[in-house]
């Protein structure tokens, strides 16, 4: 039987990775309800996502959302942006 062996300073292969690389990506929130925590959620994702992330919504009827204060400021500098579903 093989035993795995990982490098002696995992830390500095991390550092390394992280200056290295800026995290980039698109995170999608399909919501259709008017849930009265969305803004909470949308904030919570806004704090836990890197700064390079868009973070979009897709929704029905969901428009007042980016005027909530607690995501307004993400929602006007395009951190955050919405993206409404055809009517039925």
């Amino acid at each position: 039987m093989r035993s795995c062996t990982s490098p002696t300073n995992l830390s500095s292969i991390a550092t390394a990775a992280a200056t290295d690389v800026i995290p980039r990506g698109d995170a999608v929130i399909v919501e259709i309800r008017r849930l009265r925590r969305l803004p909470s959620v949308l904030d919570n994702f806004d704090r836990h996502l890197p700064a390079s992330w868009v973070i979009s919504l897709v929704h029905v009827g969901l428009e007042a959302v980016a005027t909530a204060p607690l995501v307004r400021a993400a929602f006007a500098s395009g951190r955050m942006r919405l993206v409404a579903l055809p009517p039925k």
